[in-house]
């Protein structure tokens, strides 16, 4: 009886250095790190893209605006589209070496990688909960199939502010892509 008293002793004294000194297992992560999303398609938009705005008023008014037209055309006018394979398209500006999106974009493409069906929306919430804008960018982005250089943009973005005015941009923009296959 002692010995097995002495021997429960001797092992609860032990035991816990035992585990101190024993490398620890780490399980593995449940889910890797992602990867860095990687270019599929890069294309240069034209640098005189077409744009078209309807402007709806909260009052019921329906007119045209120039003015807002104008600032995507200048705002789109020789836009990179950067297509990545995370589903994900990145239109802004280049400007040394790095690219300003304007815009983050989903996508959903067919199995050739030549057509895109491209949606984004964005929610700006102002300095109180009734405050905020929506920012909604939908439309499709073709590659050519006998010149894979080629292709067109054809996008429709709309703006809505927190009193009820939505502004319609219709875009039309051609493409240059930078690598000859998709």
């Amino acid at each position: 009886m002692q010995t097995r008293v002495a021997l429960g002793l001797a092992l609860a004294l032990i035991a816990p250095s035992m585990a101190l000194t024993r490398p620890a297992l780490a399980a593995p992560p449940l889910n890797p790190p992602p990867a860095t999303p990687q270019p599929t398609a890069v294309a240069t938009g034209e640098t005189d893209p077409f744009t078209f705005t309807w402007d709806d008023g909260a009052d019921g008014s329906i007119s045209t605006d120039s003015m807002v037209a104008t600032q995507i055309h200048d705002l789109l006018s020789g836009a990179t589209y950067l297509i990545l394979n995370n589903h994900q398209v990145q239109v802004g500006q280049v400007k040394n070496g790095q690219l300003t999106a304007s815009f983050v974009l989903n996508e959903a493409h067919n199995t050739g990688g030549t057509y895109f069906v491209v949606h984004g929306l964005t929610r700006k919430t102002g300095t109180t909960t009734a405050t905020g804008t929506i920012t909604l960018l939908d439309g499709t982005i073709d590659r050519g199939t006998t010149d894979p250089t080629q292709g067109f943009a054809i996008l429709t973005l709309v703006l809505m502010d927190d009193k009820g005015n939505v502004s319609t941009t219709h875009i039309e923009q051609i493409l240059t892509f930078q690598k000859a296959s998709p």
